[in-house]
């Protein structure tokens, strides 16, 4: 899938990935069929190296705090320590990062600028597990934690390409694939060492975070915001719109008002 058919396909996203499963066990995307809608809500473009990408919605109404924490890493809300040389900084975190492990048709993972599972922002956010919330699907978006130890997710995410029940109940569940299911089975399958790492870099070159709006309009939140963070907190974001490709800008407007992000407390939710 190209940049310019994910673009073009939040202009008739489906309400939830679909998947059909082969004889063989490989889980292969369906093609859409049917009656495309425009559908309301908070979305995570994902935009890798070669030309592949996916988009996600994300579950805002169900685990608010850890959406929060991916909104804020990918567009560079708040400050965050650099694990790899300790410095403090203030832009999207999910740049320039690689998918650093892949199992072939399960999952790949990526959101870590150490690329070996143990490096983070310099803050956690508490598990947010929910019944209604299951692996049991294809295309989960999620985050990692360390070692398997509870309430430390913090900017590594996983996203499936087949059904993991395994997992239910172990990792907060904050988004699903409803666009380029196809373009994340493929990276799945990229050549890998024993360990799991791609043999090639497969670059996770931005995260853009849109949302589309009850009538139809398609915007995208600023990046890098040099307002302070508590600013940010609770209040609507403005869109600069020109921003976007001219088939998504709102007639008459060079910028709009968002709806508020989801609310986040502190670094391990209320205090």
């Amino acid at each position: 899938m190209r940049r310019l058919s994910l673009t073009l396909a939040l202009l008739a996203l489906v309400p939830a990935a679909t998947a059909q499963t082969l004889a063989s066990g490989e889980v292969r995307a369906a093609s859409p069929e049917g009656e495309f809608s425009r559908v309301a809500g908070l979305y995570a473009l994902f935009y890798i190296g070669g030309e592949r990408s996916f988009a996600c919605r994300l579950f805002e109404d169900k685990t608010y705090r850890n959406v929060r924490n991916f909104i804020d890493l990918a567009c560079g809300y708040r400050e965050w320590t650099d694990p790899r040389d300790g410095t403090t900084r203030r832009e999207p975190y999910y740049d320039g990062t690689i998918v650093y492990h892949v199992a072939r048709n399960a999952m790949l993972v990526g959101g870590d600028p150490l690329a070996n599972g143990l490096g983070s922002p310099g803050h956690f956010v508490e598990d947010e597990i929910r019944p209604d919330l299951t692996f049991d699907l294809p295309g989960r978006l999620a985050m990692a934690n360390l070692g398997g130890r509870p309430d430390t997710n913090s900017g590594t995410w996983f996203v499936t390409a087949s059904p993991l029940p395994e997992l239910t109940g172990r990792h907060t569940i904050i988004g699903e694939v409803v666009q380029g299911l196809d373009d994340v089975i493929e990276i799945t399958r990229a050549p890998a060492d024993r360990a799991g790492r791609p043999l090639e870099e497969i670059l996770v070159e931005r995260v853009d975070i849109v949302r589309i709006l009850e009538r139809g309009v398609v915007v995208r939140y600023e990046r890098s915001t040099t307002r302070p963070y508590n600013e940010i907190e609770g209040l609507p974001m403005a869109a600069r719109t020109t921003d976007l490709p001219i088939w998504l800008r709102p007639e008459g407007s060079a910028a709009i008002e968002l709806p508020p992000l989801p609310p986040i407390y502190g670094a391990l939710g209320p205090e």
